[in-house]
């Protein structure tokens, strides 16, 4: 899911381990909130906004990898379509 992020132009900090990733928006989008409804209500994609952690997180999305690989790669499909749109 990293790389697939990355191509989308997330910026996605150093991961040492866990069940998430933390990244940036792409260029564009400012708005984690709308941004993680909107790919809910489109693609059925479920991700917390990051101003839910921090209110210096507005611009940014936490996923869920904690999940098995099928799922992993239809949300990155999925996720690729939203943001390709």
């Amino acid at each position: 899911m990293k790389s697939t992020l990355q191509n989308l132009g997330f910026n996605i900090p150093p991961i040492d381990g866990g069940y998430f990733i933390w990244g940036k928006l792409p260029i564009g989008y400012t708005d984690g909130f709308k941004t993680a409804m909107n790919l809910y209500d489109q693609q059925e994609v479920a991700t917390i906004p990051g101003e839910h952690f921090s209110t210096n997180a507005k611009s940014f999305l936490r996923l869920n990898i904690a999940r098995p690989e099928e799922e992993i790669e239809e949300a990155c499909k999925r996720i690729t379509t939203f943001f390709n749109k």
